[in-house]
């Protein structure tokens, strides 16, 4: 029966641990705007606190016989934190919205991310880590039933499979399907189950062997430092992977808890076959899978996001689960006897937190792209190098080692320099902050049948953002943004038409090409989350749309939907046309997708107003959510397919306006016939899932007769 509820305890703390990690990201997603980054910062706190939790583990399980406490004590007093953890967590559950209503955008978003996890879940976290630690310990501890030692770094295996269902249960069963509050809630509940599991589990101490010697008593193996620095520096490659690969997938999808789940799962699963059996069989052979898997990744690295997502996430994918049994099955053969099990869990948390900061904290300070994917492989290949080396001789040769390692990544690092300057072309700025990388390309631009012409373009994480004309053609709308598309809500209002001033938003800025329909008398307001991308349209060496716009130009520098909020508290005027370009590409900010946030759309716009969505992505199906919005409000919906041509791309822009307002523009657009469309309802903050929109086809189809036709 021990056994079991020595089983069961590990499972429950490590389902809780893992599960409370893509809530807490989803919670503070909406906060910081939506970008891809609040996960990786995220990863980079939990493998911190874990640490803490490791440490907090050592301390009590090695350091009981020196101040006196039995193994018994030390439990009893753990459970009470833990009690203590239970009504901090309710507390948050309770006041989530107004602890987050405090916490600002601009400034350190990243300390700001580490300091909202500290404060939502740092303490339950915390004793969570301590969990298969502790009971590991005591479990070794206790006098073995058959008079034999029992290999207690098996149950780590037990610890990370209850951490991989709880990370997929979580996108899979509790987003979907329960509201934050009641996921806040339900996690508080479940820490106070595993918190009586966990007494009734020291009271089983006490019957059992209350007595036993802590684990400092017994002295530690001699030979246990020379592992030393592996315990240290192969989970901090493995953590380092994690996050790289995260941040190059996060950078070109939507930030959807669904793939960080994965993400995180194939991580924990990794260590589950690397502790167990499969993985000290697959450690020979392993290196020679691993390496060509790199040089492919490599490869892969030069192409377009929008041509290579799916064999990315593949290849990503694998990297983490083949790289990380790679090393994790390294890490378990060169495991310590059970007397410094602490301090070898110890070691493997400071090589996690090290390398998951310098993935999540560093790595976006010092680079301009994110170069620690690249990093990423080489320290993979070198990894396989060595191991490949040592098998080759009858002993561990760090000499031998080394060269070998040395040579498998000189190929590599030769590939990986030939694609950075594939993809570099003609950069001639880059840019990286909290909100994701940034260049401008200076390229001439092709035209079937007509003249090429000079542009600077903008991408940012993947996507195109902004192009415009050098030379006399600079006034000219680009991309997604012509007459017949982004524009077609301006040229086609009332207020256009007859010649009277015009108040226009728009949430989010790329370069600011819609400035250029302004006219005197007109003013525009631009919402803009990311600083660099503010000051990027400023720049007139390379882009002029603001500057030379015939209208009065204001920058915001806030999250578009805080800053609207703001403008309604203030009972600001509203707007003639309100224009949200926060969905195409890739990444979409779940919080102005919400039935609140289309409520705040309509607030904030005039009678005759018209509400403009861009919906062009590469990965989400937008339609249902425009039409469940129409249906919630009762507005007239119109979709159109634009076709593309001299200056602008093929592009899906829909309209919603209280009253009937034909937008439609013979020869110019496709018809989206939304009674085809599936219904979904319309999200809302407390419950804003993606995973309803995810879809292989998520682009329209559009009719090529140019005509009235219809976009499938």
């Amino acid at each position: 029966m021990t056994r079991k509820l020595t089983y069961l305890t590990i499972f429950l703390g490590s389902f809780l641990l893992f599960g409370v990690q893509p809530m807490v990201g989803s919670t503070l997603l909406p906060v910081f705007g939506g970008t891809a980054s609040v996960w990786t910062v995220c990863l980079a706190a939990f493998q911190t606190l874990l640490l803490a939790g490791y440490y907090y583990a050592h301390l009590v399980a090695d350091g009981a016989t020196a101040r006196g406490r039995s193994v018994l004590r030390n439990a009893v007093w753990h459970v009470g934190l833990l009690a203590v953890a239970v009504v901090a967590t309710a507390g948050v559950a309770a006041m989530r919205r107004h602890l987050l209503g405090l916490v600002g955008t601009q400034g350190a978003p990243i300390l700001t991310v580490l300091l909202c996890v500290v404060v939502l879940a740092g303490l339950p976290y915390t004793l969570l880590s301590a969990n298969a630690s502790l009971v590991q310990a005591w479990s070794a501890a206790l006098p073995d039933s058959g008079g034999q030692e029992r290999d207690v770094y098996r149950l780590y295996a037990v610890s990370n499979l209850g951490s991989f269902c709880g990370l997929l249960a979580y996108p899979l069963l509790v987003e979907p399907r329960l509201a934050l509050s009641a996921q806040w809630w339900g996690f508080a509940a479940g820490l106070g189950l595993y918190t009586a599991f966990l007494a009734v589990y020291a009271a089983r101490l006490w019957r059992l062997g209350a007595g036993a010697p802590s684990l400092s008593d017994v002295s530690v193996p001699s030979d246990s430092p020379a592992h030393a620095w592996l315990w240290l520096a192969l989970p901090a490659g493995s953590c380092f992977t994690l996050n790289a690969v995260t941040a190059h997938l996060c950078n070109d999808l939507t930030p959807l808890p669904l793939l960080w789940a994965v993400l995180l799962a194939l991580f924990l699963l990794s260590y589950v076959v690397g502790f167990a059996g499969i993985g000290q069989r697959a450690l020979a052979w392993m290196p020679y899978v691993l390496l060509p898997l790199l040089f492919w990744a490599a490869w892969q690295w030069g192409v377009p996001s929008s041509r290579g997502f799916a064999l990315d996430a593949v290849l990503g994918m694998l990297l983490i689960l083949l790289g990380g049994i790679l090393l994790h099955a390294w890490l378990y053969q060169i495991r310590p006897d059970a007397e410094c099990l602490t301090t070898y869990y110890l070691y493997i948390a400071v090589g996690g937190a090290v390398g998951g900061l310098c993935a999540s904290v560093l790595a976006p300070i010092i680079f301009r792209s994110i170069a620690e994917y690249p990093l990423c492989l080489l320290a993979l290949a070198a990894a396989a190098g060595w191991r490949i080396c040592c098998g080759w001789t009858t002993a561990t040769r760090p000499h031998v080692a080394k060269a070998g390692a040395t040579v498998v990544i000189i190929p590599l690092l030769l590939l990986l320099l030939v694609r950075s300057q594939n993809k570099a072309g003609t950069v001639v700025k880059r840019m990286r902050n909290f909100y994701g990388c940034g260049l401008v390309r200076r390229e001439t631009m092709d035209v079937v049948g007509g003249r090429s012409y000079v542009a600077h373009i903008f991408e940012h994480s993947g996507t195109l953002h902004g192009i415009q004309a050098q030379g006399f053609e600079r006034r000219a709308p680009t991309l997604c943004f012509t007459r017949h598309a982004g524009g077609l809500s301006i040229v086609r209002h009332p207020s256009y038409t007859s010649i009277t001033n015009m108040r226009v938003a728009v949430a989010g800025m790329g370069i600011g090409t819609l400035a250029v329909y302004g006219r005197p008398g007109d003013y525009y307001r631009f919402y803009e989350i990311n600083p660099q991308v503010a000051a990027l349209a400023q720049d007139t060496r390379l882009f002029s749309f603001i500057s030379e716009s015939q209208a009065e130009v204001d920058i915001v520098v806030e999250d578009a939907r805080r800053a609207l909020e703001e403008e309604r508290r203030r009972d600001e005027e509203k707007w003639d046309v309100l224009i949200i370009d926060v969905y195409s590409g890739d990444a979409i900010p779940p919080h102005m997708s919400t039935k609140e946030a289309f409520q705040l759309y309509l607030d904030r716009l005039k009678p005759d107003g018209i509400l403009s969505l861009h919906l062009t992505n590469w990965h989400l199906n937008l339609s249902p959510m425009v039409k469940a919005a129409s249906k919630a409000f009762g507005l007239h919906l119109q979709g159109f397919g634009c076709w593309a041509d001299k200056y602008s791309h093929g592009s899906y822009w829909t309209f919603l306006t209280r009253d009937p307002m034909n937008l439609y523009e013979e020869g110019k657009h496709g018809i989206v016939n939304y009674d085809t469309v599936k219904d979904i309802p319309l999200m809302t903050d407390e419950r804003h899932s993606l995973l309803p929109y995810l879809s292989l086809k998520p682009m329209p189809v559009f009719d090529q007769k140019k005509s009235g036709g219809t976009v499938h």
